[in-house]
């Protein structure tokens, strides 16, 4: 699933280190397979409010698959005069 370009199929990825190298929908090999039949694989996702400030939620969203999290200041209450 990409949402970039609204990919949403049945493809086979490969991965070199950290990095995608390729996508298609022929079948490919490599050192290691991890078959993931019946769960979506996605690139990222980003977490817009998050208020996970421990350890524990923390890991929660990385098994989520949260690589980027956001805790934006968006006001505050009493407002100083």
């Amino acid at each position: 699933m990409d949402p970039e370009t609204n990919l949403d199929a049945i493809r086979n990825v490969g991965i070199n280190g950290r990095r995608i190298e390729v996508e298609i929908d022929a079948d490919i090999s490599g050192a290691e397979v991890i078959d993931t039949t019946g769960r979506v694989v996605a690139l990222r996702f980003i977490d817009p409010h998050c208020r996970r400030q421990n350890p524990f939620g923390i890991n929660l969203a990385l098994q989520g698959g949260v690589t980027t999290a956001l805790e934006p200041k968006l006001g505050a209450y009493p407002v100083p005069a």
